[in-house]
């Protein structure tokens, strides 16, 4: 989706369409209207100190939600027994 959406923009982008310079500013602006009663002074707060990726979990796969134990277990269960399907053998 993210790949999607980046190829949405530039194809808007050169069609002419055009934006704004600053969506935080306006009146009528991203926190207006995602978010009209978020404190904005946390924006800033340990800017440069602390860094929120930090605090953050990685995606080990990247896929949906649902997927992710089956992939845990295929790895688990590989990682005891290698295996291969008649279907993904090397040379065919």
């Amino acid at each position: 989706m993210p790949a999607r959406n980046g190829v949405t923009s530039a194809l808007v982008v050169r069609a002419g369409w055009t934006g704004l310079e600053d969506i935080f500013t306006g009146p009528d602006n991203f926190f207006a209207a995602y978010a009209p009663d978020a404190d904005r002074e946390q924006l800033v707060d340990g800017l440069g100190e602390r860094f929120e990726v930090a605090r953050t979990d990685i995606k080990k796969w990247t896929v949906g939600s649902p997927i992710q134990v089956p992939l845990d277990a295929i790895e688990l269960i590989r990682g005891r027994r290698a295996f291969e399907t008649s279907w993904c053998r090397p040379g065919r």
